[in-house]
């Protein structure tokens, strides 16, 4: 995993880290702009509405999967 900042102009001000990868899945806890996650592997959801990949996150020791396109 790499340590790596959530873009500043992310939508609404926050990314949110869900409990599988996918627009559907439920969030487990939003990351603030600018806050810094540590972020691994990224696959394609399938979900079907997503157009981006998902990587598994930790954040101050939650883990999910949030969009590749929510990090600098």
């Amino acid at each position: 995993m790499v340590a790596r900042a959530v873009k500043r102009n992310v939508s609404l001000g926050y990314l949110n880290l869900r409990t599988a990868p996918g627009q559907d899945e439920a969030v487990v806890v939003r990351i603030p702009a600018g806050a810094t996650a540590m972020v691994g592997g990224c696959v394609r959801p399938n979900d079907g509405v997503s157009r981006y990949s998902f990587c598994r996150v930790e954040y101050r020791g939650m883990k999910g999967w949030a969009s590749s396109n929510g990090f600098e």
